[in-house]
């Protein structure tokens, strides 16, 4: 027993030997004589310089995410396809290293690129070392290079590059922004708006590096170690928004502009306790994948504008928390017209006085004389006028305002801002500023300042990142927390306000009448101002706009909309757009009056994960695996074989987001299309090959085919949203 030990030990040391003296070998031929034995390379020809191959390991940019983990912006892998034509380099594990049949290479690879196959013969046929593939072989996906690593041609290579996209297309785009090159002809990108710019350092990463030896034509030489700086991918970022609320905001734009020819839109929807924002978006907009942006201001943090009559709220505000407001006082509401007095204060003219401006109601209504209660419920400047010559003195009205906040920037985040002035200077600037001319600002301040009119006095600052983390170790490094940043106001008055915007949306002459919707109460006040341009006031355009917080008793949820348009009467009227917006809301935050079986379906907690790809899979085990992932999961055709799928494979999805899952085009029925996205909806017919026809904005009401009808090339399918 001792003797087989003592040989085991002996053998050992022998192999150890053996393969000691071989390193040692390799190593003294690198060093000395300059020849590698594992791939049969002689390096004498070669400079430490030129066999050493420094590399860039790029960081994967941090996604971008909505508060419910939607993707709002993210990095995928793309490739560019090179091919190797150099006949002279040497095989490489018994296969040859470049383009052996040029024809045959052209043809397989046209069918794939949908390329012209003269094109890429072509390109082979006149490159000396290697060619690429121009628009048809770059931001190839990973499906398309994995067919053509199928192929089993030699001579193809990939480059792995990372392709940020924007998966919702137009959402908040102003607000988050988009990625592009540093500058020009530079191949590194940058955040260039919102949220991309801002945190562009958060976002992007640090990039890694690979050192390498390699061999003449680039392969990595066995036996040599590699050194390794690995790259640190970007944070993610999930965003406050809510994507079924920002969807709908800009769904309403475009109802707007086709309503009023409206050139310019803006608006938000946050949560008055919080500082969420739950959306926040502009028109013009644009498509971040296709980066056609015309304007590149932000509105919500760097548009700046005479807001019109929603500053009255604290105008009255002022007056009430001051103690000189009387609601059950009266006014006429005939034109104001402006004198001053020795101390340079406007007051109400006489005959006799010299009169230096006229202040008049929107569209020169008059209702005779009238209590300042319904001087606010009617939207009232001439009330606004009396009050301020009357009972509010002028410095301290000033005062207030800047309570208010609007001599301040509202920082929301780390978003770049651009504030306005309060025009305190001239007597008449003095009273206008009252109803929101001679004062600018800008919508952040807005929605800033009404949080204390409908949160008890306590004004709270508007925040949009809610958190920050790190995607390897999932440590958040900062988190959004709700900032209180003021009192302006009492409790007592704040509640007199709620009173009072209630008085706008439901008497029978309030200016908000036409904002209620049925499923909750609410408070509003309406706006109407001027735009001042090319030296004066204009007469043909305004800013219509309308501050809207619900349920009335104790609000949650403020929504502030305002579009630029022509004149009309009918801003305050037609407001279906606000009120689709209304209806969204109200069913997100369960205010919507439902059956029990709605109620739970909508509180049902939602959840994410990742969509794989299910092409050529067997429909069985897609159905597997989503069976506790997907609340809503739709097969078409009668096949057992996934041949196509909506979303696309390797993006982060909702529990609740509807699954195509395509097995074949015979036997086709109508779906219940009731409840559907416009984008849901084309995204079905491009499955399966048919034409559709939509109406309207929002979410599918109706279809003209049943549930159920068998579905031809001949049929002709519409469907309404509303």
């Amino acid at each position: 027993m001792k003797r087989r030990s003592n040989l085991m030990l002996l053998f050992i040391i022998i192999i150890l030997l053996a393969m000691g003296t071989a390193l040692f070998a390799n190593l003294f031929m690198i060093s000395i004589v300059g020849y590698h034995f594992n791939s049969d390379t002689d390096l004498k020809a070669y400079s430490n310089n030129v066999n050493t191959m420094k590399s860039k390991l790029v960081a994967k940019r941090g996604m971008i995410l909505d508060r419910n983990g939607e993707i709002i912006a993210q990095d995928v892998e793309s490739y560019t396809l090179y091919a190797i034509v150099d006949e002279t380099r040497p095989s490489y594990k018994d296969k040859p290293s470049y383009v052996v049949d040029h024809e045959d290479t052209a043809r397989q690879l046209a069918s794939i690129l949908d390329a012209p196959e003269d094109y890429i013969l072509g390109l082979l046929d006149s490159a000396n070392y290697q060619t690429e593939f121009g628009i048809y072989g770059s931001n190839l996906s990973q499906d398309t290079k994995l067919a053509i690593e199928q192929l089993g041609l030699p001579g193809l290579g990939f480059i792995k590059e990372y392709k940020r996209v924007y998966p919702m297309n137009v959402f908040a785009s102003s607000l988050i922004g988009f990625v592009g090159e540093t500058a020009e002809g530079d191949s590194d990108l940058s955040g260039k708006m919102g949220i991309e710019s801002a945190y562009e350092t958060i976002l992007a990463g640090t990039d890694g590096t690979k050192v390498s030896v390699v061999d003449r034509f680039g392969y990595s030489l066995l036996g040599y170690p590699e050194s390794i700086e690995p790259a640190e991918d970007g944070s993610i970022i999930t965003l406050t928004l809510d994507r079924m609320i920002q969807e709908q905001l800009e769904t309403s734009f475009l109802i707007t502009k086709d309503t009023f020819n409206s050139t310019e839109m803006f608006g938000a929807v946050m949560e008055v306790k919080t500082g969420k924002l739950l959306a926040v978006g502009q028109y013009p907009t644009f498509d971040p994948n296709k980066m056609d942006v015309s304007e590149f201001r932000n509105f919500a943090t760097q548009y700046v504008y005479e807001p019109g009559s929603t500053m009255k709220t604290f105008t009255y505000a002022a007056a009430i928390d001051t103690g000189v407001y009387d609601g059950n006082a009266t006014f006429n509401s005939v034109p104001f017209k402006v004198s001053v007095n020795k101390n340079a204060d406007p007051y109400r003219a006489s005959s006799t006085s010299l009169v230096i401006g006229t202040i008049r109601n929107a569209h020169n209504r008059t209702w005779g004389v009238i209590d300042y209660d319904t001087g606010y419920a009617y939207s009232s400047n001439v009330g606004i006028a009396s009050l301020l010559t009357t009972r509010l003195d002028l410095d301290v009205f000033k005062t207030y305002l800047i309570r208010f906040g609007f001599n301040d920037s509202v920082k929301v985040d780390d978003l770049p801002e651009s504030t306005g002035v309060i025009n305190f200077s001239w007597p008449y600037e003095k009273l206008t500023v009252g109803f929101g001319q001679g004062i600018t600002v800008n919508m952040m301040q807005m929605m800033q300042a009404y949080t204390a009119i409908m949160n008890d006095g306590t004004m709270i600052k508007p925040y949009i990142v809610d958190s920050i983390v790190n995607p390897t170790t999932h440590e958040v490094i900062s988190k959004g927390e709700t900032e209180i940043v003021g009192q302006p106001i009492k409790a007592e008055t704040a509640a007199q306000m709620v009173d009072l915007m209630y008085k706008v949306s439901h008497d029978p002459k309030g200016t908000a009448l036409a904002y209620n919707v049925d499923e909750v109460e609410i408070i509003a006040k309406t706006g109407t101002a001027q735009i001042y341009k090319d030296g004066a006031y204009a007469d043909d355009e305004f800013l219509y706009s309308v501050m809207i917080g619900l349920p009335a008793d104790d609000p949650e949820i403020m929504i502030y909309y305002a579009y630029r348009a022509p004149a009309t009467l009918n801003a305050h009227f037609k407001t279906d757009a606000i009120k689709q917006l209304l209806h969204q809301v109200a069913l997100v935050y369960n205010f919507r009056k439902t059956d029990e079986t709605v109620m739970t379906e909508i509180a049902k907690p939602l959840s994410n994960y990742e969509l794989p790809n299910f092409i050529n899979h067997s429909l069985s085990y897609a159905k597997g695996y989503l069976s506790d992932k997907s609340s809503d999961v739709t097969v078409i055709g009668q096949g057992s074989t996934i041949m196509d799928q909506y979303p696309n494979a390797m993006i982060n999805v909702l529990s609740t987001q509807p699954i195509y899952l395509l097995t074949d085009k015979t036997d086709l029925t109508m779906p219940d299309l009731v409840g559907r996205s416009r984008k849901d909806v084309l995204a079905y017919f491009k499955l399966i090959g048919l034409e559709v026809t939509i109406h309207g904005e929002g979410y599918v009401l109706e279809q003209n085919v049943a549930e159920g009808t068998p579905l031809t090339s001949d049929t002709v399918v519409e469907v309404s949203l509303g």
